[in-house]
């Protein structure tokens, strides 16, 4: 007997993928909860920055997006094309750096974030 989900379930295009990297704090992936994941999302970040920038520069509309919807949907939509790649290379690097309780600041809530020596060391 198939069993018919109640009116008010959630639709399936909104429930997450089962590899979707959610955090304990937010039940998003922003607020990281280990340092791989702030790692992740320094890293997305500055992707997003630099395609916005290009995009931008190149005359595109970046809130024309075809998979985000929002103001920088176009962004969003650049940096999953790059995702794959982005994660591998975070995590190479994170296996071969030899890290120190020092590269990563927790705060109150639990958050993990990047000291200020990280981000400087990559830009060099």
């Amino acid at each position: 007997m198939a069993v018919i989900p109640p009116a008010h379930s959630t639709p399936a295009r909104t429930k997450r993928a089962p590899w979707f990297r959610s955090s304990a704090i937010s039940g998003d992936n922003r607020a990281a909860t280990h340092p791989i994941n702030a790692l992740l999302n320094y890293a997305f970040a500055v992707a997003e920055a630099r395609i916005e920038t290009h995009a931008i520069a190149k005359g595109l509309d970046v809130s024309l997006g075809c998979l985000h919807d929002g103001p920088r949907g176009l962004v969003y939509d650049l940096v999953e094309l790059d995702r794959t790649r982005t994660t591998k290379a975070i995590i190479d690097y994170s296996v071969r750096k030899r890290w120190k309780r020092s590269d990563f600041n927790v705060n109150i809530a639990g958050e993990v974030r990047l000291t200020t020596s990280v981000p400087a060391k990559w830009h060099r």
